[in-house]
């Protein structure tokens, strides 16, 4: 107990005028809000994922070559009767 000191704070003192700003979220996250597509980060974070799942959903559906039409057939018109 030998080391509390008893002190006070003075009011006018501790009365300091600070502007305290909201951090701006920026990046597409900041855009995605500023839109309105998204109301929050976390939102806006959980739109660019499903985004990024979207995008690899297609790249492996094209890559299972499923877009690929039927393969002509071509006959020379040598060998037709």
């Amino acid at each position: 107990m030998r080391y509390m000191v008893n002190f006070q704070f003075n009011d006018e003192q501790s009365k300091i005028s600070r502007r305290i700003q909201p951090a701006k979220t920026k990046g597409i996250q900041g855009y995605l809000i500023k839109w309105g597509i998204a109301k929050s980060e976390p939102q806006a974070s959980l739109i660019m994922i499903a985004l990024v799942v979207v995008c690899f959903a297609i790249i492996i559906y094209q890559q299972a070559d499923l877009f690929r039409s039927a393969p002509v057939e071509i006959v020379d018109p040598s060998l037709a009767p």
